[in-house]
């Protein structure tokens, strides 16, 4: 998250430091031995940058299809609650695991969402990106009222499923 200031190779190892412009209730970062990144860029979002290291052998088609993904679904979202995201970058990486955890500008989603399965990839990064309004900018008082930031999110998802995607409605209905 934020911008590069400096980074100094050392060799067998890299050093980097990385300025937060603005305050942050989170912050993360993503590391790999080695990566693709594909940027997206469509006006009126920011650039939508997708990195990291995905399973297969056409790494660049799996990071392309995520950042438009999530580039689709910040301009849907935008558009639905009249509220534009802001920023220059957007960043989306793909971590180990079965989750995903949206940070402010910056998306983990697990390395399985780079597969694609119609319906419910869209519905996982949608998700994810509906965390930037649910969770950040409308948050909870208590971990007792987190649940109606996730509840949100997922249906924002399948609003957006059922919008934008070939077949969304029946995807819609499956998921309901």
């Amino acid at each position: 998250m934020g911008r590069l200031d400096k980074q100094t190779d050392y060799g067998a190892t890299t050093k980097s430091i990385w300025i937060v412009d603005k305050p942050t209730k989170m912050v993360t970062f993503a590391t790999a031995e080695s990566f693709g990144e594909e940027t997206v860029s469509v006006s009126g979002i920011p650039q939508i940058v997708a990195f990291g290291w995905t399973p297969g052998t056409d790494v660049k088609t799996r990071l392309h299809n995520s950042a438009a993904d999530v580039a689709n679904s910040l301009q849907f979202f935008q558009s639905l609650l009249a509220d534009p995201i802001g920023g220059e970058k957007f960043y989306v990486t793909s971590i180990t695991g079965y989750h995903g955890q949206a940070f402010d500008g910056f998306l983990h989603l697990a390395e399985s969402a780079y597969s694609e399965h119609p319906g419910a990839t869209e519905l996982f990064r949608a998700h994810e990106v509906a965390h930037e309004w649910f969770g950040h900018r409308v948050g909870w008082r208590t971990y007792r009222d987190q649940w109606l930031s996730e509840a949100l999110a997922e249906y924002a998802a399948m609003m957006f499923v059922q919008s934008t995607v070939r077949d969304g409605p029946k995807y819609f209905d499956e998921i309901t």
